[in-house]
């Protein structure tokens, strides 16, 4: 049986995690989880809950949480209030915050000025609230901004004057 520490389970995937005794405190590095032990804890957790998985459902939430037990315990949980009993072909939906982070890249591509700055900062400040961390947050904005710019660089792109261009720095 696998036993899962507070830390292991709310750490990003590849982090250090203080631990100590007394006033020596040292660090232990958690490492990401392998996608075979993630799919064997959301079978355990599917078995205990009276849960029947379709055959490859639970490999798909191992592959789409990025190796993050966390991760792929809350998609399991989202998946099955949507929709139990479960499908071969159901879709697992993002995090709240992914989605709230794909939003704000849409706002920012769509308007800049400094009115949707300021948007755009209470957002992010909400994201911050939340407890999100900010590396996750710029990592997942600039992959967002960047997937966007790819799929239509001119519309994306300030313009400044007559003449459309896309700046990179």
């Amino acid at each position: 049986m696998m036993k899962l520490s507070r830390d292991g389970l709310l750490s990003p995937p590849s982090t250090s995690a203080t631990c100590g005794s007394g006033e020596k405190p040292t660090d232990a590095t958690i490492h990401a989880c392998r996608p075979t032990k993630i799919v064997k804890v959301l079978e355990f957790i599917g078995k205990k809950e009276g849960l029947q998985l379709p055959f490859g459902f639970a490999a798909r939430i191992a592959e789409k949480s990025n190796r993050s037990l966390r991760r792929a315990i809350l998609a399991f949980e989202t998946c099955r209030v949507q929709q139990y009993p479960f499908t071969s072909n159901q879709a697992i939906p993002p995090m709240d915050w992914e989605e709230y982070v794909s939003e704000i890249a849409s706002d920012i591509v769509k308007e800049q000025s400094p009115k949707r700055l300021f948007q755009v900062r209470g957002k992010i400040y909400e994201l911050l609230i939340n407890c999100i961390p900010p590396e996750i947050v710029l990592k997942r904005l600039l992959f967002e901004l960047l997937k966007s710019s790819l799929k239509s660089p001119w519309k994306a792109s300030p313009k400044l004057g007559r003449k459309k261009c896309l700046k990179t720095d």
